[in-house]
């Protein structure tokens, strides 16, 4: 089965339908009460992260400035 949304995912968990894979953020202190968080990351390579904006729409001075700082060029 697959599940969408990190909620429905642990909660899939915690109730003995399967296991997982799910980034280390998504595991609050509470979950650790009654999951258990295994580290993989070492099977799966790096993650890549990404900006994401929206095609043909105005980008507000804010956002373009934030996106220029994380792409070393401000």
């Amino acid at each position: 089965m697959e599940a969408t949304g990190r909620l429905a995912t642990k909660a899939y968990v915690e109730m003995s339908l399967g296991v997982s894979i799910v980034n280390e953020l998504y595991i609050l202190p509470a979950d650790r009460k009654k999951i258990v968080a295994i580290d993989v990351s070492g099977l799966f390579g790096v993650a890549e992260r990404g900006l994401l904006t929206r095609k043909g729409r105005y980008l507000p001075g804010a956002a373009r400035e934030f996106m220029t700082m994380v792409r070393g060029k401000g």
